[in-house]
């Protein structure tokens, strides 16, 4: 056998994560180990493939893949640890304060649905906070030692650019401890405020046994803010998002999931559920509820859901303006154009650029090529 396109192998190592390694073991024979390893880790599921060779005693069979995986993974757990150091470090310091959080995609993932945490690879760890805490928090990162980038200010503008800013802590001779603080769950302006802060608190939980006062989203919650994420990605088919959601199902009773698909179909997101959905059983078999997605296909045919536009947009063009679209009235679409045309001084210099080193017209004519571009797909 031999892997013609990225889609076979694709399809071979979902295969293999749900327990039939038969067909990604037989494209190895003609296949480099640096391209399987590749593979594995910009899809995110090193650490996946790695338990269930071992697990199933097939890895012996294949000794280079099988050494390589195992040195991916190994490093893999080692920065989950790193990580899990850090919540706690984070954790205890927010315990002292008033200052709410949540954690989003991977980290509650990793503790919550997965058999370990070392098999769900995260590269930072994801903070959602109040708008209204949102400065004290990054004192407190501040203070914890963290080097974190400039909010952009006025704060209410904010959503037009970005939610969020990057926190370092750099550790010598070991990996940096990177923490991105949100104010809203998503950068795209289309989902900014699906879910507002307060409404995802009252349901959350805490990460047993990670932490105290970091909370986590309910399932139903996680289970949405799963195929959101996915979709304001450019490749948002990859291997572990879907997984995501396969785990996720798996772990959902059907009253969390026909509750989950209310709230899609009350929001206008029938189409990003479904999407999530069908990529899961398409992908890794989950088993999906076919009445379940009729309702769901039959709520987006009815209404015209703008986050429909979102899944096909080619470019980040496209996908700014069927943003523009979703902004209520002239006013606010102009005062959204002119934020993104020309910036407040904050938030060049969270992307590098100050009046002094790049004027406007620079960082405008960049942020356009990169809209321009056409999105990046991996499969």
């Amino acid at each position: 056998m031999h892997p013609d396109t990225d889609q076979e192998l694709r399809t071979a190592s979902a295969r293999a994560l749900v327990d039939d390694p038969a067909q990604l073991l037989g494209l190895v024979r003609s296949t480099s180990i640096q391209r399987l390893t590749k593979f594995f880790v910009d899809h995110g599921i090193h650490g996946l493939l790695y338990d269930t060779l071992s697990r199933m005693g097939v890895g012996s069979d294949h000794p280079e893949l099988f050494r390589a995986i195992q040195r991916l993974s190994h490093l893999e757990a080692s920065r989950s640890l790193i990580q899990e150091q850090e919540m706690k470090r984070v954790d205890a310091a927010l315990k002292r304060t008033d200052i709410r959080c949540l954690a989003l995609k991977g980290t509650p993932l990793a503790y919550i649905i997965y058999p370990s945490p070392a098999l769900r690879p995260r590269a930072d760890i994801d903070l959602l906070f109040d708008d209204a805490d949102i400065v004290a928090a990054r004192q407190l990162l501040l203070g914890l030692g963290y080097q974190c980038q400039p909010l952009v200010t006025p704060l209410e503008q904010s959503v037009f650019l970005t939610t969020q800013f990057t926190c370092i802590r750099p550790v010598d001779g070991q990996p940096d401890r990177v923490i991105d603080a949100h104010w809203r769950i998503s950068n795209s302006l289309l989902f900014a405020s699906m879910f507002r802060f307060d409404e995802l608190y009252r349901t959350a939980a805490p990460i047993t046994p990670l932490t105290e006062t970091v909370q986590a989203p309910d399932p139903v919650h996680c289970l949405l803010i799963a195929c959101l994420h996915r979709v304001t990605e450019s490749h948002k088919d990859r291997l572990i998002w879907i997984y995501d959601i396969h785990l996720l199902l798996q772990h959902s009773g059907a009253q969390q999931i026909a509750q989950a698909a209310d709230i899609a179909v009350d929001r206008g997101l029938a189409c990003i559920l479904l999407d999530g959905l069908v990529a899961s059983r398409d992908t890794f078999g989950t088993i999906v509820d076919p009445a379940l997605l009729q309702v769901l296909v039959e709520a987006k045919s009815n209404n015209s859901e703008p986050a429909e536009r979102m899944l096909h947009a080619d470019s980040m063009l496209a996908r700014r303006l069927t943003e523009l679209s979703a902004v209520t009235g002239w006013r606010q679409r102009l005062h959204m154009l002119w934020v993104r045309l020309f910036p407040p001084k904050s938030y060049l210099a969270l992307q590098g650029l100050t009046p002094r080193r790049a004027p406007w017209i620079w960082a405008y004519v960049k942020r356009l090529a990169y809209a321009l571009r056409p999105k990046q797909r991996r499969v």
